[in-house]
């Protein structure tokens, strides 16, 4: 009589826990082959990651008042080697809310006011290997159980790219990883925003106002303004920064990211808005900016056609979660 004996299933342990310096290594080369994949022209390796972490959260997608008070950086390791990571930090409340005026076309890294409400834990960013699900299962639940711990009533996932290394501080998870999602759909979060973004490393072509319409530019904050005037009046304004100020890649210092476009109802159509974009890009470009990149929001086809009378090419779809 043949006796079948069937083989033991291997099961592989992986266990979750507080990133500690030894970890480094293990995540610089998990972070890398994502990049490879989707982003070959960025890179992160051991020195640059460091300095990503050791660096406090500064700068949140709910604008520059709403400073992080809580962070924590979690590891899923299988026998010590390093198979996933993830960012968690918590948003104050706040006393007053951020609001847009529904007449502004806006494509600012700050508009997502509803899912960003007092009490808000901030996913910054999470990878883990493809063949290692139970790793990203882990820990989406482990930053889960901190939210509830920092007595957090809303999760959002908005910048899935550590620190703006894949797409220079644009919102959202990259759709070159969808092995990412899954996690985040079992454990309550659901897609609010999909952004598609454009990018150029081509000189945007330089776009004339309408006639009686003036453009003026000058630095602002981390980046530059452009203002388009008919006589003192302001109708619309295009906001652009360096990546360099929220990205530590030595290449974010040759890339500028379209934050902001308005223009008033009544002047949209006449080619306000590309002329505000043209002139904001030309600024970053005489700035040493190389590369541009807009996240618009997907589907709107007035956003495609600006970009597209730019010289933009659609790169990536990024989605936003929130919990």
């Amino acid at each position: 009589m043949r006796v079948l004996r069937r083989r033991a299933r291997r099961t592989r342990s992986v266990e979750v826990g507080a990133y500690s310096a030894p970890d480094l290594p293990g995540l610089a080369s998990l972070v890398d082959r994502h990049l490879r994949g989707a982003f070959p022209q960025w890179t992160a390796g051991p020195a640059l990651l460091a300095r990503v972490l050791a660096r406090p959260v500064d700068r949140i997608p709910s604008g520059e008042s709403a400073r992080p008070t809580s962070q924590c950086v979690l590891c899923a390791r299988e026998r010590g080697r390093v198979v996933g990571a993830v960012q968690l930090c918590r948003v104050p409340p706040r006393r007053s809310e951020f609001r847009v005026p529904s007449s502004t076309l806006n494509v600012e890294l700050g508009t997502l006011n509803s899912e960003l409400n007092p009490g808000t834990a901030h996913l910054a960013w999470i990878f883990f290997e493809p063949d290692h699900p139970e790793a990203g299962e882990l820990l989406v639940r482990r930053a889960v159980i901190r939210a509830g711990a920092w007595r957090c009533r809303n999760m959002v996932a908005w910048e899935l790219g550590l620190g703006g290394l894949t797409a220079m501080g644009a919102p959202g998870l990259s759709s070159a990883w969808p092995h990412l999602e899954p996690p985040l759909l079992r454990h309550g979060f659901r897609a609010a925003r999909e952004w598609a973004l454009w990018t150029s490393d081509s000189p945007v072509p330089c776009l004339s106002p309408p006639p009686g319409v003036s453009v003026r530019v000058e630095e602002h904050e981390r980046g530059w303004r452009a203002r388009a005037l008919m006589g003192d009046a302001s109708i619309g304004e295009c906001r652009a920064r360096a990546a360099a100020s929220c990205c530590e890649h030595p290449l974010a210092a040759g890339a500028a990211l379209i934050e902001w476009v308005e223009v008033s109802e009544p002047h949209r159509r006449r080619g306000v808005g590309a002329a505000l974009v043209s002139a904001a890009a030309g600024a970053a470009a005489a700035g040493g900016c190389r590369l541009l990149a807009a996240a618009l929001p997907a589907g709107d086809l007035a956003a495609s056609h600006l970009a597209r009378r730019l010289g933009l090419q659609l790169t990536d779809r990024l989605r936003v979660y929130t919990r």
